[in-house]
């Protein structure tokens, strides 16, 4: 029970609309005195008026007072059908829903058999409300997971009251309760789920509607609530796997061989779908190619749903060691007995490798020149001298192959006799014989129609110079490290004795020289032994000795060719 608070009385005429109201007290009959009020909160299903404190100052005393309460300001009931009467002293009660936060209007009016008249003054009206007219529910959680309890309170004002609790969840409807009292639980069923394939969350609206003795008491009210899919909620996966590789006749995977195909079993979980499917094999992506790992590894099938949740499934994979048949062949021209002979008429050929260990592997060798044979598992090596014409050209073959997979290599041994060829890997090359070294071999007559140098340091170095007269040529040649440089010169003396003549401008460390006269090589001796004619050198001079009788000029010069460092 609630008091409710009333405005001050307005008094007009009864049931004359539009006239303007006279604050206070009339005198006249039947008069209405109006009030105005707001609804609680919660409604009201029941109100009660006291006018206990009434005077009636003049006229008839009315048989009973009647009140009327409604939304509309002007409309009132006098002495038709009221809401309720006020008997005895003045107080009375009906059953009347209000809207909670509504504006009312009470009218308050006289009930007489003869229509008298009466001068009444009003003591204070008291108007109370009990019972709420519907619930607005509470709820426990406002988030809560599938699977789990939510609380609902609803009105707990009049114990008379029942309530219809009903929710809408993703297009779906259902009933929570029927006639319920004060509160309920509800636990929403895991199989909601499947009305949000796409999501973990979505809201539920929880409808309350509120009824007295069968008759709903005003609107259905709602609430929300978040309804998510628990964590544990996901997609399954299982799988198989073959190998399609040579290796599935060992009854184990093997590295660098097995190939794995997956047969992949996967489901949504509570109406998802499956939208994406990834494999890895000891933690890196597997698309199913040739396994490149071994040992013990985790092979790995995830699968996410519409959700975005993920499900996966594990198996370890046991991959045995392994790498294929390791194969060399060499061969180089021999005699019969297996002596390096580049023009030979034979070929000493060597084949080598290994055979990597599995169970039960062995390994087998077929040579293009030689028989197949049957190698075990680990190194070896096998050689063989095999004639080889050397006016042609042989090739070269051999395979070595083991349960699982084989290599192969190929030469071609040259003729023995080769105009061009060049050695295994580019560096060297031979004219007239094979290239058996690196550098320039040349095993035939060479003619040459150009000058011969080589290039050092940036600069032209002469193997073979022209020797024009006073021009310096850079040699090939060295000197304790040092480029040796030659010059021919021309010398001339107009005296007998020793001469001293400038054979070079700058200041040179001479080597060696030679000197000739007419065609002939200095120094020339007399009967006795003693020079005649001779040229011994000093820095950048020529010293002449010149014995009487010799003529050194420019028509007999001594020509002298110097070699010489800087």
């Amino acid at each position: 029970m609630s008091n409710i608070t009333l405005s001050a009385p307005v008094f007009y005429r009864a049931g004359v609309a539009g006239v303007s109201p006279v604050v206070g007290v009339e005198s006249n009959c039947n008069r209405v005195a109006r009030y105005s009020f707001t609804a609680p909160a919660t409604g009201a299903c029941a109100v009660s008026v006291d006018l206990a404190g009434a005077v009636f100052v003049e006229g008839t005393r009315p048989q009973r007072l009647g009140f009327f309460i409604g939304t509309d300001p002007v409309s009132h009931a006098n002495g038709g059908t009221p809401t309720g009467y006020l008997t005895g002293e003045f107080s009375g009660s009906a059953e009347l829903l209000l809207l909670p936060n509504t504006r009312y209007y009470l009218f308050i009016f006289p009930v007489t058999a003869d229509y008298g008249w009466y001068t009444l003054e009003l003591a204070t009206v008291t108007l109370t409300a009990s019972g709420g007219s519907y619930s607005v529910p509470t709820l426990s959680a406002s988030t809560l997971e599938l699977g789990k309890t939510l609380t609902i309170q609803t009105n707990p004002h009049d114990a008379a009251f029942t309530h219809r609790l009903t929710y809408s969840f993703a297009g779906t409807t259902g009933v929570i309760a029927e006639n319920a009292g004060g509160s309920c639980t509800w636990t929403p069923p895991l199989q909601l789920a499947c009305h949000i394939p796409n999501g973990v969350k979505a809201a539920a609206v929880i409808s309350c509607a509120t009824y007295r003795g069968g008759t709903q008491l005003g609107d259905t009210q709602n609430v929300t609530v978040t309804l998510t899919v628990p964590a544990s909620v996901v997609p399954t996966v299982s799988f198989t796997w073959e190998d399609v590789s040579a290796a599935a006749a060992l009854g184990l995977p093997v590295k660098l061989v097995s190939k794995l195909a997956l047969t992949v079993g996967s489901a949504g979980a509570l109406g998802s779908s499956i939208t994406a499917t990834t494999l890895s094999l000891n933690g890196k992506p597997y698309a199913g190619g040739v396994i490149t790992e071994c040992g013990d590894l985790p092979l790995t099938v995830t699968v996410q749903d519409s959700r975005g949740r993920t499900g996966s499934a594990t198996q370890t994979l046991t991959v045995a060691d392994y790498e294929t048949p390791q194969l060399r062949l060499t061969a180089s021209r021999c005699d019969l007995y297996g002596t390096a002979d580049d023009a030979g008429e034979y070929c000493h050929v060597t084949l080598a490798g290994k055979v990597f260990p599995l169970p039960g592997q062995t390994g087998t060798l077929a040579f293009s020149h030689g028989e197949t044979v049957e190698v075990g598992v680990g190194e070896f090596s096998r050689s063989s001298i095999i004639p080889a014409p050397s006016a042609e050209t042989m090739t070269l073959g051999a395979t070595l192959s083991d349960a699982l997979t084989s290599t192969s290599r190929k030469l071609t041994l040259s003729v023995g006799y080769a105009t061009l060829d060049f050695l295994s890997g580019g560096r060297g090359i031979a004219f007239g014989t094979t290239a058996t070294r690196e550098g320039f071999t040349c095993a035939m007559d060479a003619y040459f129609s150009g000058e011969l140098y080589r290039l050092k340091e940036g600069q032209k170095e002469w193997l073979f110079p022209p020797m024009e007269m006073g021009v310096e040529y850079r040699t090939a040649e060295r000197f304790v490290g040092l480029p040796v440089y030659t010059k021919l010169v021309q010398l001339e003396v107009t005296e007998s004795g020793e001469s001293t003549v400038q054979w070079h401008g700058e200041t040179v460390s001479p080597i060696r020289h030679a000197a000739r006269f007419y065609a002939q090589t200095l120094p020339f001796f007399d009967a006795d032994g003693n020079p005649t004619l001779a040229v011994r050198l000093s820095a950048n001079n020529a010293i002449i000795s010149c014995a009487l009788g010799w003529v050194v000029n420019s028509n007999n010069p001594i020509w002298l060719q110097v070699w010489y460092h800087k």
